[in-house]
């Protein structure tokens, strides 16, 4: 899944948004303001402040505009929109994942002074801008921030209180004993459905009677955990364990509390985001147990269809 980017510009900046948009496509799934973007029956401001929720960057292009007044000097500037939903995007998913473009000789609020910021002309060094913004939404995509809803912390409480715990244990040969069978190695396989069900015990429950597998415990130094496991009477070479992470439904409970409505079903908006907070939370354990010693040989993680 490629990081969603939103495009925000004047109307007299559309075609380097587009422009902008088709050099990101490779990295990126953009949004221009323009397309679809404002709902029906809302205010600018309101669907601007929901929709934010939708995006991991925001690209803001501040074209040479308008002409204003200034302490009695005529100064070129950028359309106030643009400026103040560069703000709102700072505010939402912080500033180094927002990013302001600027025309060249613009004049910027002094409270933009000292910021490095990205110039273009309308030269040739659009395309290096743009692939520029690209390679470091590219960086940033490696990294995982506290977001509104709490994958990030979820998958550190998931990886530090369960997933490494367990995997230390299971380093010792008495903890992979199972009906007198000694087993000589194991995986841990993590299993994440790659959308957020509505019941995730339910989904326990299904994905266990599918796959016909068998209950096991595991005590670790602070508490006894709960297995899933398969294993060939006949090849004792590896104990596979099986774990669907029921901490999933806290952040499920934390969207329906960050995007509330007053409805059954589900909007687009709210897809949208359950699948980015999924994929985030999936990415960043996915990262946590391929940094450490112990996990990256020994935890599988798999994505399914629900």
């Amino acid at each position: 899944m490629k990081p969603r980017v939103f495009i925000g510009s004047s109307r007299e900046g559309l075609p380097k948004a587009k422009l902008l948009k088709g050099y990101l496509s490779g990295v990126a799934d953009c949004q221009i303001w323009n397309e679809d973007f404002f709902e029906n029956n809302k205010s600018s401001f309101e669907s601007l402040s929901q929709s934010s929720t939708l995006f991991d960057f925001a690209i803001l292009l501040a074209s040479a505009d308008d002409v204003v007044l200034k302490r009695d000097n005529l100064e070129i500037s950028a359309r106030d929109n643009v400026l103040f939903e560069f703000g709102l995007y700072v505010g939402r998913l912080g500033r180094n994942r927002a990013f302001f473009v600027k025309e060249k000789g613009l004049n910027l609020p002094s409270d933009l002074y000292g910021i490095t910021l990205s110039e273009f002309d309308f030269g040739s060094n659009f395309e290096d801008v743009s692939n520029g913004i690209g390679k470091r939404i590219v960086d940033l995509w490696q990294t995982f921030e506290l977001g509104l809803a709490p994958s990030t912390i979820l998958a550190l409480g998931y990886f530090d209180n369960f997933v490494l715990p367990v995997s230390r244990e299971l380093m010792q040969s008495e903890k992979r004993s199972v009906e007198g069978l000694n087993f000589a190695d194991f995986t841990l396989n993590i299993v994440i459905p790659d959308e957020l069900p509505n019941n995730f015990q339910d989904e326990v429950i299904a994905y266990l009677g599918t796959h016909n597998l068998k209950e096991m415990k595991v005590e670790t130094v602070t508490r006894k955990f709960n297995f899933y496991l398969d294993y060939d009477y006949a090849n004792q070479e590896s104990l596979n364990l099986y774990d669907l992470p029921t901490t999933l439904g806290a952040l499920k409970r934390a969207i329906e509390m960050a995007v509330p409505n007053s409805y059954y079903g589900e909007s687009e908006r709210e897809r949208v985001f359950k699948k980015k907070e999924m994929n985030n939370f999936c990415r960043a354990l996915t990262y946590l147990v391929g940094n450490n010693s112990i996990t990256k040989k020994k935890v599988k993680i798999t994505m399914v269809d629900v």
